[in-house]
């Protein structure tokens, strides 16, 4: 990532991440890349941008966008938990697939933000009948799981994505997200790269 802003590359480390991962590929190397729920508050940075038009993002009772600290400093959050955050999200991770990435580590998503807590009043889509953080709670990592899934498999052309869903809740594992995960990761090399 650039300055850990989600869905970018550091252009003076991956210069051409398509390149490398087709280079990878013919290895036998396939990549994954860590991707956390919070997106900088930034002004000309796309994922913000394009959610801030598409208001995907978490809010408070007074309609505000929830802000919290993480990676890349203050962000605010897709709400995974209706239709529209997990449209957007989609569209996100395609760049990624695009770019030849096979997994997505979804991590940080329980939501985790550094020195608070989430404040009980912020609330969640969650499919059109609003709740607030203490009933979404644990449901918002595995609704951003579905999301990334979801979107790595619809753009990746008929091939198997890796979705590793750390920390999110129990119940993700009870999901076959990725078929035969285990399986892939035994006859497949594994490369972890930080875009």
């Amino acid at each position: 990532m650039d300055a850990y802003k989600l869905f970018t590359w550091n252009k003076q480390r991956f210069p051409d991440p398509a390149g490398m991962n087709a280079r990878l590929r013919k290895l036998g190397f396939r990549t994954t890349v860590i991707v956390d729920p919070g997106i900088k508050t930034e002004a000309g940075y796309h994922a913000y941008e394009s959610g801030k038009q598409a208001d995907i993002f978490i809010k408070y009772s007074d309609g505000q966008n929830y802000t919290g600290q993480v990676w890349p400093g203050w962000c605010h959050f897709p709400d995974f938990t209706g239709p529209k955050g997990r449209s957007w999200w989609k569209e996100q991770v395609k760049g990624y697939t695009d770019a030849g990435v096979d997994g997505l580590w979804n991590d940080m998503n329980e939501i985790a933000t550094w020195g608070q807590n989430m404040p009980d009043n912020v609330l969640f889509d969650f499919e059109g009948k609003p709740v607030t953080h203490r009933q979404a709670h644990n449901v918002y990592g595995l609704a951003m799981v579905r999301a990334s899934y979801e979107g790595a498999r619809e753009s990746m052309q008929g091939r198997r994505p890796f979705i590793l869903p750390a920390p999110a809740t129990p119940a993700c594992n009870v999901i076959p997200l990725s078929g035969r995960a285990i399986t892939v990761q035994k006859t497949t090399t594994c490369c972890w790269a930080y875009a």
